[in-house]
Parts: C-alpha cells; sequence; structure tokens
C-alpha cells in the first residue's frame, strides 16, 4: 500500500486540483478519485475494476474498454489537462499505435504522466505473486527509462521531465 500512496503523492505534485484528467488503466480508480477533478474519465480492460470504479466514484466517468481498441479517443470532443499511464505502458500490445491516439484528446497543453517500475523490481514482484501477496502479473514488455523516451518521442510527444523515485 506505501507504492499506491507514494504514487498519490506524485500525482498530486504534478495535477492541479480542478483539472481535466484521463487515466488509461484506472483500476478501481483510487488514484483519479484523489486528484479532486473538474472532469475524470478512467478506461480499465477489467470489467471487475470498472464495476468497482463506478461504485465508489459516482462523481467520475468510468470506461470499460481496451486502450488500444476503444473508439473514445475518435469519439469525445474532450480534450484533458493531464493524460496518466500509470504502471501500464508495459501491457500494451502497440505502445506508439497507443500513444499516437492519445493525441486526439490532448491540447497544446496537456501532459502526459507516463509512471512505470524499474525492470530491475521484477523477480521481486513475480516473488510476491508466487507467494500470494501480490496479485500474479500478466504478460508485458519491460521497458526502461531509454524505451519509453524513445516511444514517446517516436510518437510525437516530447519529453519535458524525467523523475526517478
Amino acid at each position: 500500500m506505501k507504492a499506491y500512496k507514494e504514487d498519490n503523492l506524485m500525482m498530486h505534485e504534478f495535477i492541479p486540483t480542478g483539472s481535466k484528467v484521463l487515466e488509461i488503466g484506472c483500476g478501481n480508480g483510487q488514484l483519479l478519485s484523489s486528484l479532486k477533478t473538474k472532469k475524470g474519465v478512467g478506461i480499465d480492460i477489467s470489467s471487475k475494476m470498472i464495476t468497482l470504479a463506478k461504485e465508489e466514484h459516482k462523481n467520475l466517468n468510468f470506461i470499460r474498454a481496451d486502450a488500444e481498441k476503444t473508439n473514445f479517443f475518435e469519439q469525445t470532443s474532450d480534450k484533458f489537462n493531464f493524460i496518466i499511464i500509470s504502471d501500464t505502458i508495459g501491457y500494451l500490445f502497440d505502445i506508439e499505435e497507443t500513444l499516437k491516439k492519445l493525441h486526439r484528446v490532448c491540447n497544446s497543453d496537456t501532459r502526459l504522466i507516463v509512471s512505470y517500475y524499474s525492470p530491475h523490481w521484477e523477480p521481486f514482484l513475480n516473488l510476491a505473486a508466487r507467494l500470494g501477496i501480490k496479485m500474479p502479473e500478466l504478460g508485458k514488455a519491460l521497458l526502461n527509462e531509454n524505451d519509453i523516451s524513445n516511444l514517446l518521442k517516436s510518437s510525437g510527444f516530447e519529453t519535458v521531465r524525467k523523475e526517478k523515485k
């Protein structure tokens, strides 16, 4: 739980209250809800997580969809101040194409926040899953900081800031 608390604190440093925020891979909506948004939209592939999010956070909009296949980006006229991809980027099959789609919901000031753990943590996370103290991992790409920067650049995003926490 401490890791999630740290993630929330970090997001609060970057995202002011009253922002319009889209979260890709929102899970149960806890992070998005903690941000006190003007408008908050969460997308997640898990119907169970979306059901929980909708029950707990009625003031936010949650969509059960695969972020790579959803029509949401083409159908909405909303532009977001911030887009969060927290620990989700490695699960995407075509990361570059998915990032390109995000431009449809961006304005010139939109900030994309990508948080991802270091691949060095992978053995510990796998052990925790085997011991039953963490949910099992799905297959994913192990990305390092340079991989993510290169994917962002090739998708038309500029890296403004990098932090390690």
